[in-house]
């Protein structure tokens, strides 16, 4: 939290002991390995020293045109999105983060991932403009998972906001969805920090088609949350494709019955919350 604030420009000094020896990170900028950290911020500059053992390492940073630039730490790869950009963050840089079961780590480089990310943006940027502005003010890291173009993987967990997972083997529209089914969750997660989806009487699990299994109403709900933004995302994308280029078609048909399934469980319940009554319902009302 520290390191977040001194990004932003606020001045200060401090100091932190470790329990064990760490890299943290700044931004895109990972930090030599150290069990003692001080610091000492202005605006523009910011002046560290990294302690590990009997080691010292200084590591300074310093702003320009709305970045943090460094000769000493090791910077990942990032690609600018709209306002905002995306950090990779790679092997070295995952010593906190909780990767979903069942899914594990690219040992890519970058090398491959940085263009299929950037194919991704120029789509939303081009056919899904608002879609580009949905994810950029939610996503800020991407853990790059292995994967295939015939299983795609993509996660995110509530403890870490603005922290997504995603392989990066498959056509640019299908990582772009990717992108907007988990930027929907990234809201999600926001909002249920506000409130319950549901007040937890319905004991009733109902079928998910997306998950092939019976699972509670508020997985239904987030589930229906996360698939109608990515079809009203396939719907622009559709309006601006060019001939020949019918992903975003042929998803859209197979969604749909999906989506209905969703929507008639949630039309069931009647255990939904305001909060997520509002969730639901201005969707469902969009789609009929």
């Amino acid at each position: 939290m520290r390191y977040s604030i001194n990004e932003c420009g606020i001045e200060g000094e401090w100091e932190l002991r470790l329990d064990a020896p760490v890299r943290l990170r700044m931004g895109r900028w990972l930090l030599p390995i150290a069990d003692r950290i001080s610091v000492a911020a202005r605006r523009k500059s910011i002046l560290l020293q990294a302690r590990f053992q009997a080691s010292v390492t200084p590591v300074a940073f310093w702003r320009t045109k709305g970045d943090w630039l460094s000769r000493d730490a090791e910077g990942l790869p990032q690609v600018t999105a709209q306002k905002h950009r995306f950090v990779l963050l790679l092997t070295e840089a995952l010593h906190d983060i909780e990767i979903d079961d069942g899914h594990s780590v690219s040992r890519g480089r970058g090398k491959t991932i940085l263009p299929a990310l950037e194919s991704a943006i120029d789509l939303l940027r081009h056919r899904a403009p608002r879609y580009l502005s949905w994810v950029d003010r939610v996503i800020r890291n991407i853990v790059p998972l292995r994967g295939s173009r015939a299983f795609m993987r993509s996660g995110s967990t509530t403890g870490q906001p603005g922290v997504v997972q995603m392989s990066f083997r498959g056509p640019p529209a299908a990582l772009a969805e990717m992108l907007v089914h988990e930027g929907t969750h990234q809201y999600m997660h926001l909002l249920c920090r506000l409130g319950g989806l549901d007040d937890g009487s319905d004991a009733t699990l109902y079928y998910s088609p997306v998950r092939q299994m019976n699972r509670p109403i508020a997985n239904i709900l987030i589930a229906y949350h996360a698939f109608a933004n990515v079809l009203f995302f396939y719907r622009s994308c559709s309006a601006k494709a060019p001939d020949g280029d019918d992903y975003c078609r042929r998803s859209e048909k197979a969604l749909l019955p999906q989506l209905e399934q969703l929507d008639t469980a949630l039309r069931a319940t009647r255990t939904l919350t305001p909060l997520g009554r509002a969730l639901w319902e201005l969707l469902a009302e969009r789609l009929h």
